[in-house]
């Protein structure tokens, strides 16, 4: 039998009355001082800074970042941290604590030393067979070599990564995937490679039901289709004096994705003929050109996700409308 307040978040002094030994070398040790240490204190400006919270005061450390605790702050990284999980105290956990470590490490730039405790994680995360440990390690990893700048090392992982999402058939690492993948290309200017792999990203993410990161990557599409267009306009007033502004076509196809996705969640028979409607006059508005393979590609994939949720009649008329 677990004691009752062993089920909430014991201070380490309780932890203590079973595991003196271990509380007197964690009461020496850096983790007790995190919160209260002058070094903390003065290079976070009295702890203003809230990027290093999540590192001095943790929750916990099991999920895919951990937060910030809100009390008790004065024991600084304690036993809580790392053995507080699914709602009470647990044993040891030598895979979270290295992951953990990783992490901040990587976070503040020390990358040298980050990689041994994120491939220490990572291979006893593939020993336990815990897949999504796992996937969030390399996804994690790959953040932090993009924020490192070794774009070549960023990818790698991620597409290490992305390879095994498809693998376990993990629809939303599959998408955080592509979404980390977008993000480094976008950092490394390579925009046409970064909208495609957000564009692949939306179906995962979608199938996922992560409807807040769709609308995320639908704003960085839109954005990223602006500033090309900008680009061009630009470009075309040097060679003119008064050049004609191009409808927005990229824009144009986030917005046909937008409909579709609301008539997937809202609409039925009688709405098929206002959703064919409304997407004509986006093609005519955006001059959208169905021969383009973009734009086909796009409508191809809107085709196969309205049949995927049972909007068979709506994908037969849109079909036909765009001889697709």
């Amino acid at each position: 039998m677990r004691a009752p307040n062993l089920l909430k978040r014991p201070k380490a002094k309780r932890c203590a009355e079973c595991h003196k030994a271990i509380y007197d070398s964690w009461k020496e040790s850096r983790h007790a001082i995190s919160w209260t240490s002058k070094t903390y204190i003065e290079t976070t400006e009295n702890r203003s800074k809230e990027k290093y919270l999540a590192c001095h005061i943790p929750e916990s450390v099991t999920g895919e970042k951990p937060g910030p605790r809100l009390d008790p702050r004065d024991e600084g990284i304690y036993c809580v941290s790392c053995h507080f999980i699914n709602s009470r105290m647990n044993g040891p956990c030598a895979e979270t604590l290295l992951k953990h470590l990783g992490f901040c490490l990587g976070g503040v730039k020390s990358l040298s030393n980050a990689e041994d405790y994120i491939e220490a994680s990572l291979l006893l995360a593939r020993g336990l067979g815990k897949r999504k440990e796992e996937l969030e390690i390399l996804l994690r990893y790959g953040e932090i070599y993009a924020q490192s700048k070794d774009m070549e090392q960023a990818l790698n992982l991620l597409g290490e990564g992305l390879e095994l999402a498809e693998k376990y058939r993990d629809n939303r690492y599959e998408g955080l995937f592509l979404v980390q993948m977008g993000d480094t290309y976008a950092h490394m200017q390579e925009k046409q490679n970064a909208v495609e792999n957000y564009m692949q990203a939306l179906d995962p993410l979608k199938k996922a039901k992560e409807t807040l990161l769709v609308d995320e990557i639908n704003l960085k599409l839109s954005r990223s289709f602006e500033l090309a267009e900008d680009n061009e306009e630009s470009f075309e007033s040097r060679r003119v004096i008064e050049p004609i502004k191009k409808p927005s076509r990229g824009k144009g196809l986030v917005l046909v994705r937008s409909k579709t996705d609301e008539f997937i969640q809202h609409g039925n028979k009688n709405m098929i003929s206002g959703y064919i409607g409304s997407t004509e006059e986006i093609f005519k508005t955006y001059q959208l050109d169905i021969k383009e393979t973009t734009t086909r590609e796009s409508l191809l994939g809107m085709l196969g996700t309205l049949r995927e949720n049972n909007h068979h009649a709506c994908a037969t008329i849109l079909k036909n409308k765009f001889s697709l």
